[in-house]
């Protein structure tokens, strides 16, 4: 859910965004993958990385709440 929020407030299209969550067995994470409309992927990156990066950040803090690795991806 935080990760959803943020990927909302950072868009210019919020409806486009949608949050999937999968497991990856190999690395014993759960995986949450961001998909947005092509001109959002840029503001989500954000310059060197550094907006995706913090975004990671909170998540895996969430995450490790509840014991849980989280790994997050970004996809048109």
């Amino acid at each position: 859910a935080v990760v959803e929020v943020l990927a909302r407030a950072l868009s210019e299209e919020p409806d486009a965004i949608s949050v999937e969550q999968g497991y990856d067995r190999a690395r014993d994470a759960v995986t949450l993958s961001i998909q947005c409309a092509p001109d959002d992927t840029g503001r989500l990156i954000g310059r060197r990385g550094r907006v995706i990066q913090a975004v990671r950040q909170l998540a895996r803090a969430a995450g490790s709440k509840d014991g849980t690795r989280v790994t997050v991806d970004v996809s048109e």
